[in-house]
């Protein structure tokens, strides 16, 4: 079953100044540009859901499902988009990065400082559980998605 997608391009420029190692070479300025595809998942109706509340060791056999997977956040950080901290997104990461809660940079206005809210606390996420590289993630993008379980 697959669900469908609304893709966003982010665009954004990096500037690299690379200083001479020795004297006598000047330094240039290098612009890079590119571009980056990120893919936020639209919940159709009739999306698998899962009835139970899952642990992160559970939730590879459910991707491309919704569910609620209840552990603790051992790990709370931000991941910089390019050199711009208004870019960054933030992650919650379960013990042995089995399992990853994303807050997208477009999201987070929504939150009230979830790094300091949500580290080394049990918490409950509900959404649709994707794979990013190795490991499976659900991506929030409102409040009532998580809570705090203890």
């Amino acid at each position: 079953m697959e669900n469908k997608k609304r893709k966003f391009k982010i665009s954004s420029i990096v500037s690299l100044l690379a200083v001479g190692l020795f004297a006598g070479i000047t330094a240039d300025l290098v612009i890079l540009s590119f571009e980056k595809e990120v893919t936020i998942p639209i919940i159709q109706e009739n999306t698998p859901r899962v009835a139970q509340v899952l642990i992160p060791s559970q939730t590879k056999q459910h991707v491309g499902e919704v569910a609620t997977v209840e552990y603790f956040v051992e790990k709370t950080f931000l991941g910089y988009f390019g050199m711009w901290p208004s870019r960054s997104h933030i992650f919650l990461w379960a013990p042995n990065a089995e399992f990853a809660t994303t807050i997208l940079a477009d999201s987070k206005s929504k939150f009230d400082d979830p790094i300091s809210l949500y580290d080394k606390r049990k918490i409950r996420v509900t959404g649709l559980i994707q794979k990013y590289k190795r490991n499976p993630e659900i991506v929030i993008n409102d409040p009532s998605q998580i809570e705090i379980v203890e």
